[in-house]
């Protein structure tokens, strides 16, 4: 297994790079088929799901809510994956919360997201 660095809210994190250059693919295709990633969630990663499962990885699709704002009160209905063996998120539509997060540019979310709960500070929260 080929790894590479990626960096998510300041934290460094090793990713397979097989899953990143799928993610990568996933993420071109939903913006050849649309202007911005918003909305695009359950499809994009149902899409990485399927692309993942056919290069032997277990991934599983979640369903929950993406938190931003100040003290985290702002909501919204989002998909994304999750990676054995430490349930990392991987989610490649994510930044199109950034206009609502109120954050500093380096808090801001990456096109494409890999990391724990922990790591992406709670944002992420199954429902």
């Amino acid at each position: 297994m080929l790894l590479m660095k990626t960096i998510v809210l300041g934290i460094e994190r090793d990713i397979d790079l097989e899953v990143y250059n799928t993610a990568l693919a996933v993420r071109r295709w939903v913006l050849r088929e649309n202007e911005e990633p918003g909305g695009f969630c359950q499809e994009a990663s149902r899409e990485l799901q399927r692309r993942l499962e056919k290069k032997g990885y277990h991934p599983r699709l979640r369903c929950g809510i993406f938190r931003m704002g100040r003290d985290w009160c702002i909501t919204c209905q989002h998909w994304w994956l999750t990676l054995p063996p430490d349930d990392a998120i991987l989610d490649v539509t994510a930044d199109q919360f950034n206009e609502e997060l109120e954050v500093a540019d380096y808090l801001r979310m990456n096109p494409i997201v890999y990391g724990t709960i922990d790591e992406l500070e709670h944002r992420y929260r199954e429902i």
